[in-house]
């Protein structure tokens, strides 16, 4: 019957069709959602779980020279040694199907952005190096023992997901060096010299295993620097530099493969230990100069942070004073050392 007219319908039977019709589609098209959507629930976690082997294979095979790499005969280029890898990453190439042909080169790759430390922890290393030198962020403390140099601790309550219930200790001291800030800059952000003023590198030689530049400037950079022959050989470290008219900025943090993981793999990023220390570096103003000229000193200042789990109080113990005038005084030896300015 028609609703409005209360007449038959001459289409109720063509009507009943159609509407079954939708019906039955209606409920195929739900069933083959329901397969895609157990498929990609049951693919998404095996492809997280190949991405983060993937990752600890690429690492692997980029922090190491030899054995993995050997020189070919034909151009000279690097190759990537079969046996070698095959008795590292087994089964790999086992399969009859698989061709593996492999290179090693490098090359820069500009971006204008962050997009790098944004990848990997939402750009909070450059945020907590100029949070820690803020005095308005915590309670200032002054540490003597260092000789002539006034250092300067501030005691925050950690806010980073990544060390919960902690307290850091933001050290800071300022020295004076007669060289000019790009100079200055340049040897700081250079992975070759860490090892002469590093104190955690033991001496040992760090590279740079890639880099991302930020700006037209070559030194306006992100770097992973890997370290080798050390305890903590798996360490990378996560460095970004940045300088122009005004002064420069070099910080960097240490950041293990599983943190790397962890980014690359679109987990939460600020669960990553975050604990950046580096210099800035600043024209020495207190010159007398001329019209026109230039400065030919700088004043670099020294940030450095430690974890302290067990403060809950407003004074450092002593063994936190001497842990940082150990470290503090150990990195400007060993950078006046560097720069041949012993005395100054």
């Amino acid at each position: 019957m028609c609703p409005s007219c209360r007449r038959p319908d001459q289409f109720g039977g063509d009507t009943y069709l159609k509407e079954q019709k939708l019906w039955e589609e209606n409920g195929q098209l739900r069933e083959q959602l329901k397969r895609y959507e157990n498929i990609v629930a049951n693919y998404k976690p095996l492809m997280v779980d190949v991405s983060r082997n993937a990752m600890d294979e690429l690492i692997k095979l980029v922090q190491s020279d030899s054995p993995f790499w050997i020189r070919s005969s034909a151009d000279g280029r690097e190759v990537l040694n079969l046996e070698c890898y095959e008795s590292i990453f087994p089964g790999v190439a086992k399969s009859p199907n698989v061709r593996i042909e492999s290179s090693k080169d490098s090359s820069v790759v500009i971006i204008d952005s962050l997009e790098l430390v944004d990848m990997f922890m939402d750009a909070r290393m450059v945020k907590t190096f100029c949070s820690s030198i803020n005095t308005v962020n915590g309670q200032q403390v002054m540490i003597s023992g260092m000789n002539d140099l006034e250092v300067r601790a501030i005691l925050q309550r950690c806010t980073d997901p990544g060390h919960p219930n902690s307290i850091v200790v933001s050290a800071a001291t300022t020295i004076s060096v007669p060289f000019a800030s790009v100079e200055v800059f340049n040897f700081f952000r250079d992975g070759r010299n860490r090892p002469l003023w590093d104190v955690f590198s033991n001496h040992n030689p760090v590279k740079e295993i890639g880099h991302i530049a930020c700006g037209s400037h070559p030194g306006n950079r992100i770097s992973v620097l890997g370290a080798s022959g050390t305890s903590q050989s798996n360490m990378l470290i996560l460095q970004e530099s940045c300088i122009d008219s005004s002064g420069a900025l070099v910080v960097y943090c240490p950041i293990d493969p599983h943190a790397i993981n962890i980014a690359m793999s679109s987990e939460d990023p600020s669960v990553v230990p975050i604990l950046s220390s580096g210099f800035a570096i600043a024209p020495d103003a207190g010159e007398n100069l001329g019209p026109g000229e230039m400065s030919a000193g700088s004043l670099v200042t020294i940030v450095v942070q430690i974890i302290v789990s067990n403060l809950t109080t407003g004074t450092m113990s002593q063994e936190a004073v001497n842990t940082i005038n150990h470290l503090v005084g150990n990195t400007i030896r060993q950078i006046k050392a560097a720069l041949n300015c012993s005395t100054c």
